[in-house]
């Protein structure tokens, strides 16, 4: 099976990187995304042969952005795997990702300036949202290292501990989305 990318038929919507999404510290210094991360579009986040997984919400936002039904979106752009059975075996659920086109995930598009994007950007799943601000970082400075390399957008002015102290900052007042 032959799969074609949504580039050839979407238009890439990308916003830019939204750095209004800030906290007031006391002393009425701000705490922003962009004080620790600017994407620069590079798509390398969205290159691999497996994507994020999708949970119902995902799922929903996708379906509302692509129109179709589910099992139309499903079809074209997902891949589903067989249902496992939990530990507790309680629940039985297949794991659905977004399927992958030439080594990365099939809604990524770079525009005529060779800019990457999404082309469900305002639908992404909520993990796609969050990287690289992922909390494992705070945990591990190995976690911290990988992302730093992969990705150009992480600012590389800071060590690692004012790096997780903005982060931190930042979780600590809700949810975090890039």
């Amino acid at each position: 099976m032959v799969l074609i990318s949504p580039c050839l038929t979407m238009t890439l919507a990308v916003p830019e990187c939204n750095s209004s999404c800030f906290l007031k510290r006391e002393g009425g210094n701000v705490a922003k995304i962009s004080d620790i991360f600017q994407c620069t579009r590079c798509g390398y986040c969205c290159h691999g042969e497996t994507t994020v997984s999708l949970d119902e919400e995902d799922q929903s936002g996708m379906i509302a952005v692509l129109g179709g039904s589910k099992e139309q979106v499903c079809g074209k752009y997902w891949r589903v795997s067989e249902p496992i059975t939990s530990a507790d075996k309680k629940s039985n659920s297949a794991i659905v990702q977004m399927k992958t086109v030439a080594g990365r995930c099939i809604f990524y598009c770079e525009d005529e300036n060779g800019l990457g994007g999404c082309v469900v950007h305002n639908a992404r799943p909520w993990r796609c949202r969050q990287w690289p601000l992922h909390p494992a970082i705070l945990g591990d400075e190995s976690n911290f290292n990988t992302i730093r390399e992969s990705c150009p957008g992480i600012n590389r002015d800071l060590s690692y501990l004012q790096f997780c102290a903005i982060l931190g900052e930042l979780m600590q007042k809700g949810k975090i989305e890039c």
